[in-house]
């Protein structure tokens, strides 16, 4: 009996691995799509793109996928007084035609 081959034994080319690799910016996105028009601390953004990286990841979705994501306005604070950032995805209207 002869072993069968196992998916990831296969050669895969770059541009296969690459469609496979999903980024930080990619599953920042998906944060933001999946909770639309609903605040999502600083927290939850940092649990993926870390702390000194979240930032750029939400910057990252603004530019690669045109993504409308504000900050909140008025901002939550921690305890200690200190502002608690949160973001905001406001997904794009649909574009709708006019019939006669």
């Amino acid at each position: 009996m002869t072993p069968q081959p196992l998916p990831f034994d296969a050669p895969q080319t770059p541009l296969e691995r690459a469609r496979r690799r999903q980024t930080l910016c990619d599953k920042m996105a998906a944060l933001f799509r999946s909770r639309p028009l609903e605040p999502i601390d600083v927290a939850d953004q940092a649990a993926i793109g870390g702390m000194s990286g979240y930032r750029t990841r939400v910057s990252d979705c603004r530019r690669y996928f045109g993504m409308d994501i504000r900050p909140e306005q008025p901002r939550a604070r921690w305890p200690s007084g200190r502002a608690r950032p949160r973001a905001i995805y406001y997904p794009a209207a649909p574009h709708t035609r006019r019939t006669a």
